[in-house]
Order: C-alpha cells, then structure tokens, then sequence
C-alpha cells in the first residue's frame, strides 16, 4: 500500500482478532495472545499498551486519528505511528473494506461470518499420503496417552422401558409391512424407530483409538455425537415425561416424569402449531461435542457437528412416516429451557434440532 493510501484510507480492528491469555507450545510462561484464524500462527503481544491502544480507538479511523488517540499512550506520536504500522503488518489492524461482512452483517449473520472466515484453509493431514497416515497414527498414540476417547454410550439414571431389537436377520420393511397402524403408533413402533433412527448396528476398530459404533446413519469418524431424547405427552404405554434414547441398552430412561407440554411448546415457538391437531411426542436432538473433539482437534470440524445431525433429521422423518406420525422440525428453540428440561450441560452437551411426533 502506498504512503498517501496509508494516510487517507479508512481502517478498523480487524473483526477476527480475539484476544486471550494461554501458554503457547513450548512457551513456559502464560501469554496475552493475539489469534485471527486457528490456521495462523498465535501472536504474542507483550505491552499492555497495545491492549490499551486497541481499546481505545474508534470503530473505524485514519491513521492520523489513530495516532492522535494513542499518542500519549506510547508516549509520543513516532511511537503510535511505529506501533500502527506494527499492527497494519500482522493484520490486527485492516482497511475497512477488508473488513466489511457486506450482507452477513445486514442480514444478522455477523457471528456465523467470523466463524467461517476465522476457519477457512486450516493445513489438515492429507491422509491420501502415506506420511500423512503416519502422522495421524501418531497423534492418536499421543491423545491416548493423555486421556482415552468420551465414552459411545451416554447413561442416565431412571426408571427404564425396554424396547425390542431388530436382528440382523429382519427385514426392517417386511417388518414394518406387517405391523398394524395400531401398534405403529405405540411402543413396538418407537422401538423400530430408535433402533432404526439411533441405534447400534456394529462397531469399527481404529488402531490408538479404540473401538466405536457403526449406525443407520454416517458420522465423521464413526464418532457419533448426536443423542435423542423423547418428550411424551399423551401416550397409552409411556408415562408423560422426559426420556433419554439408551444406545447401549436399547431402552428408553425416564429422566423427567411430569406433563411438559407447555413448556415445550412455549420453548419451540409456533412449533406445535404447524398441525392442527396437538403432537404426541417431541424428539429433541442434542449433540455431545467432545466425542468429536477427542479426535477432531481443530474448530474448523465443528461444520461436521451439523451434518450428523442432519442425517438423523432426515432419517427421523422418514421413520415417523413410515410408523404412522406427521412429523415436522424445527432449529428455533429457547435452548435455556430445553437444557434445564434434558437435564444437560450447557458447555458439553446442547440442543440442536427438535422435531415433533404428530
């Protein structure tokens, strides 16, 4: 950039800089650090002047103006002029039009844009080289060491109800061409649909890690994050309340006994209105974030989150045709309610998706 555009351009924070503390690798000593994508590097910043300066300065300036604000903060104005071009080369400061998200900003999507930007051309492995195999092989060695991988199964406390389990040997369609509507809509037609939606169909080994669960539908590294919970509100066999799916046990657990429709629908929004009669149950899909964490450590992965559970989406609608239930989804949702009402954490585990059983 030339002197007179570096005089007369307008400039602003860049949006993607975070600031924290941490101890970088092979660093003895806790940093403030400087980070604007997790592909690059970290960038130390040593004088607390500099955190001053930036917190100080306008939402967007010239460099006379920047010089002007923090002049007597670096203690003369070659100092401010010296740390601006400082800023300016490790990108910490950026033209404006740089700097503009356009209509992710016009249309409220600001935070996904920063998400986006801050993880774009992250240096994976490439696992098609043999070197890239090796080094994964030992990194896995390496998070072993430290810790092993979240357990595949979730359990929770609570009175259980059995469901039945579909064989090897079954034909899912025959069976379900075979069972009246009546029992569809009842238990021996839940059981089918979380055997078939969320249940284990095998598992796979991979060396340093451990062995995992194979499903109906596909997950990143076989790590499948996603969990289901049922809300029921008016069934012959299912006492109202809160139940969690039991991978490992192929049962549902009472988590929260009671009537919870209207919390539930209030929590949803315009959710239960879209029928006209009321729903009968309420799935609600969360997603344990560390199992995939364990493996994925980079937070470019968490794209990989949404499709997981997308699949399960997709793969609880059809089911709830096929046994007998409208059924519509929904991402809006007071997670605060939803959370208290699952009985989870909102740091480990948050609601994603919910979808009604109508």
């Amino acid at each position: 950039m030339y002197i007179t555009e570096i005089m007369t351009a307008i400039y602003s924070i860049n949006p993607l800089l975070l600031i924290f503390p941490c101890t970088p690798q092979g660093v003895e000593n806790r940093q403030i650090v400087g980070e604007l994508a997790c592909a690059a590097p970290l960038a130390a910043i040593s004088s607390p002047v500099v955190l001053e300066a930036l917190s100080v300065v306008k939402k967007s300036f010239t460099k006379k103006e920047f010089i002007k604000t923090t002049e007597s903060i670096f203690g003369a104005a070659e100092a401010a002029e010296s740390a601006f071009l400082a800023l300016l080369e490790h990108q910490i400061l950026v033209a404006t039009a740089a700097a503009s998200r356009g209509s992710w900003d016009e249309h409220q999507w600001a935070e996904a844009w920063m998400y986006h930007r801050g993880t774009r051309s992250y240096p994976f492995i490439d696992m098609g080289d043999e070197s890239g195999a090796i080094e994964d092989r030992e990194r896995m060695r390496e998070y072993s060491k430290i810790s092993p991988p979240p357990s595949n199964y979730k359990v929770m406390q609570g009175e259980r109800i059995e469901l039945e389990k579909i064989s090897r040997n079954d034909s899912i369609q025959n069976k379900l061409d075979s069972m009246p509507i009546s029992l569809k809509r009842k238990l021996p037609g839940l059981s089918m649909f979380f055997d078939v939606c969320f249940g284990e169909r095998g598992k796979v080994s991979f060396e340093n890690q451990g062995k995992f669960l194979q499903k109906s539908i596909p997950s990143g590294g076989a790590r499948h994050p996603t969990e289901a919970y049922l809300v029921s509100f008016e069934d012959e066999e299912l006492a109202p309340g809160v139940y969690h799916y039991n991978v490992q046990e192929h049962c549902l657990t009472l988590i929260n006994k009671g009537q919870y429709f209207d919390l539930c629908s209030e929590a949803t929004f315009d959710l239960f209105k879209k029928y006209k009669r009321k729903p009968k149950h309420l799935l609600i899909l969360t997603s344990i974030y560390e199992r995939a964490m364990w493996r994925y450590r980079d937070s470019r992965s968490w794209r990989a989150i949404p499709m997981d559970v997308g699949h399960a989406l997709m793969l609880f609608r059809v089911m709830s045709e096929a046994i007998g239930y409208d059924s519509y989804t929904y991402q809006k949702f007071d997670d605060d309610a939803l959370e208290k009402l699952l009985c989870i954490s909102k740091i480990s585990e948050t609601p994603l998706f919910v979808g009604t059983m109508v």
